[in-house]
């Protein structure tokens, strides 16, 4: 039997249709355009196996603290595999300088993670300014387990001093104007205003560091997502397994 030409007419008239939306949906990809800055003199790190996403704060920036909030929930268990997160102290001028050499103070003790909230609770919520070394000595003694004389030797040491003038260095560059940034693969920079809040600022650095990977490494990708397809396969294989092994136990 002849089918109708009107038939062909119509789904040659639906191909059509479909191909000139490709080109638009394309555009339309990227649903945070105009919520972040490309950095005009791009530093990408040497590291290309990830993607490294900054956070440039300071301790006595009370929305620091409160990003905390955020940023914790999800470095533990949000952030994709690739992404390398880190905190860097931002150094605007002499008056960051001794809570910069706080934090990188801490890094080299191993003890970071004991006092890096104690320090911003003592000057968020205790309202201790933290601006003498003795004041910053005794909160490591006492949260991070460490000696005066241990602190004393690494606050005051040469490669404290470094990362120190690094990290000023690296604000001026990335443009730091306000804390907190995040600077994404030394190439995009996301603040809290020009992304409307924390929670968008945390998923613009995931659709930024993906969008990254599948330009650097889509082979890695294509990898951590098969391990994962395979899991789901079992796991929907596993309730038919358990149904025949039990079948047998009911004819009983």
């Amino acid at each position: 039997m002849k089918k109708p030409s009107y038939l062909y007419t119509a789904l040659f008239s639906a191909v059509l249709s479909f191909a000139f939306c490709l080109p638009a949906q394309a555009e339309e990809a990227n649903p945070w355009e105009g919520m972040y800055e490309v950095i005009d003199a791009p530093k990408p790190p040497e590291d290309k196996s990830q993607i490294e996403a900054t956070e440039f704060f300071l301790y006595t920036c009370p929305h620091c603290f409160h990003f905390e909030n955020y940023t914790q929930p999800w470095e533990k268990s949000a952030k994709a595999d690739y992404v390398k997160f880190k905190r860097m102290p931002a150094v605007f001028n002499q008056r960051n300088t001794l809570l910069a050499k706080a934090f990188y103070t801490a890094e080299a003790l191993g003890i970071l993670e004991k006092v890096h909230m104690p320090l911003f609770k003592a000057i968020q919520e205790e309202r201790r300014p933290m601006n003498k070394e003795s004041d910053i000595s005794e909160l490591f003694v006492k949260f991070g387990g460490v000696t005066a004389e241990e602190f004393s030797k690494t606050f005051n040491s040469f490669s404290v001093d470094n990362l120190v003038r690094r990290a000023n260095s690296l604000t001026v560059g990335y443009g730091i104007m306000a804390v907190p940034t995040i600077v994404v693969d030394g190439t995009y920079r996301l603040t809290p205003d020009k992304t409307q809040g924390f929670e968008n600022q945390l998923k613009i650095v995931d659709y930024l560091a993906l969008q990254e990977m599948k330009t650097r490494n889509p082979e890695a990708l294509m990898k951590k997502a098969e391990p994962a397809a395979e899991t789901e396969a079992s796991a929907e294989a596993a309730p038919a397994e358990a149904v025949a092994e039990e079948a047998p136990a009911a004819e009983k």
